[in-house]
């Protein structure tokens, strides 16, 4: 991933692209190589999917994993840098249709949980297509923001 210095959030990393298929666990792992004093994470979502509904997303640190958007809580295409930090608004974008633009709480709600923990070590970004409906897209990216 790429490492870049911005204000609060001390450190931003760049997930890579994968396609998403059918029933398919993707994965898209970073490796962040410094330990900062963790006080709240930013999660930044870019996908290609024209029926996000089928899709549960999770952020996994080396020690903790959070839900970000659960299964059919959503509905419509995409996540255009859809943001999940823990000062956005409404839990995961439910009863509106995508795309999604803007930030929001992650649905567990529980970003909390990654203050104080390690940030070294590796980060995933986990999509579930949870349908075998024929209906697949592609993760484009994700950021990762760390901030202390």
């Amino acid at each position: 991933g790429s490492f870049s210095i911005l204000g609060e959030c001390d450190a931003i990393y760049g997930g890579s692209a994968a396609p998403i298929l059918d029933l398919v666990k993707v994965k898209s792992s970073l490796y962040v190589t410094q330990d900062i004093s963790l006080k709240s994470i930013e999660v930044e979502l870019f996908v290609d999917h024209p029926q996000v509904q089928d899709l549960a997303v999770y952020i996994q640190s080396p020690t903790h994993t959070s839900l970000l958007v659960p299964t059919e809580t959503t509905s419509g295409a995409n996540y255009n840098g859809t943001v999940f930090s823990t000062t956005g608004g409404l839990p995961a974008p439910g009863g509106v249709d995508a795309p999604y633009n803007g930030e929001f709480k992650p649905w567990q709600n529980d970003f909390n949980q990654f203050e104080g923990q390690q940030t070294r070590g590796v980060w995933r970004l986990v999509v579930v297509d949870n349908n075998n409906n024929g209906v697949e897209g592609e993760l484009q990216g994700w950021n990762l923001r760390l901030c202390s």
